[in-house]
């Protein structure tokens, strides 16, 4: 069965870099993209890098996009984001789980499936590692694409404040909607996020993260699911992110894929379209299967 990669619904539309990037107001569709998956394919394996404040049963509900597959999930303390030989050891861990997967199954292809800045810094360090000996490494070989959710965030001391807060107000109250401002914890986040990024070293690992996820990442796949109302990762960040990769990597921009959301938070598109998330990723993940073996 042919799945289309780009479909209209009314509150949603799919884009692509240099194909289904821009669609018309009425919804008209520039290109599309068929995935043709075989029902007998091989179990793949997923993995899940769960964002700041995320908790395993949060990140587990996505394990459901993904029955016939191997899922691993793995949730980055924050002190990953911050200090980069943690950031490393957490990489350097995470990258040996998969490989322990791939001698287990060494025909299986890995799709990481990532969230937040969290997620996207943590993913920066495992290209990081890959790179430093990818002849020796199975993951070089094996990977075959990545989901990118509400990601990357802009770097400066308000957005990484509100992402803070936002992940300890949630832990303390289990808010179903995100938090980003309070009285207290604000006042101490502001100041010591803008001495943070303030630093060299604060400075050398956030443009390493830049480097390993642009210049240097396989020119593979890649999927980015973002939100128009997003507060803490904006639209016009995430925009801003891909015009620039999309012209880092010239012809192969064409394997840079978008779906846009009208109206979900930061982290929560798949909780308010669950069935338009699932049939993209699903599709998305398709593709990837069949780019690599063709």
């Amino acid at each position: 069965m042919n799945l289309s990669l780009c479909l209209r619904t009314p509150k949603n539309l799919l884009h692509s870099c240099r194909g289904l990037y821009k669609l018309s107001a009425c919804g008209t569709i520039i290109r599309t993209l068929h995935s043709a998956a075989s029902p007998n394919s091989k179990p793949n394996i997923v993995v899940l890098i769960g964002w700041l404040g995320c908790t395993p049963r949060r990140l587990a509900k996505y394990k459901a996009i993904y029955p016939n597959d191997k899922v691993i999930e793995y949730i980055p303390p924050l002190s990953s984001s911050l200090v980069p030989w943690i950031a490393r050891r957490h990489a350097s861990r995470l990258t040996d789980i998969v490989h322990g997967q791939l001698q287990a199954s060494p025909s299986s292809r890995v799709l990481v499936h990532l969230f937040s800045g969290n997620g996207i810094n943590l993913y920066a360090r495992m290209i990081e590692r890959i790179n430093e000996h990818p002849r020796a490494n199975p993951l070089n070989t094996a990977l075959m694409g990545t989901i990118v959710d509400s990601a990357p965030p802009a770097v400066n001391p308000e957005t990484f404040s509100r992402g803070f807060v936002a992940a300890i107000l949630g832990i303390i109250s289990k808010n179903k909607e995100p938090q980003y401002e309070h009285k207290y914890l604000s006042r101490v986040a502001i100041p010591f996020f803008g001495w943070y990024l303030s630093t060299s070293s604060a400075q050398r690992h956030l443009a390493n993260v830049v480097d390993w996820v642009t210049s240097k990442h396989p020119e593979l796949p890649m999927l980015f699911m973002y939100s128009k109302t997003d507060e803490l990762v904006t639209y016009d960040r995430v925009r801003e992110f891909i015009t620039m990769l999309r012209t880092l990597r010239g012809a192969a921009s064409e394997q840079i894929f978008e779906e846009i959301f009208e109206n979900s938070s930061h982290v929560a598109h798949y909780k308010m379209y669950p069935r338009l998330y699932a049939h993209t990723v699903q599709t998305f993940k398709d593709y990837c299967v069949n780019k690599r073996e063709s």
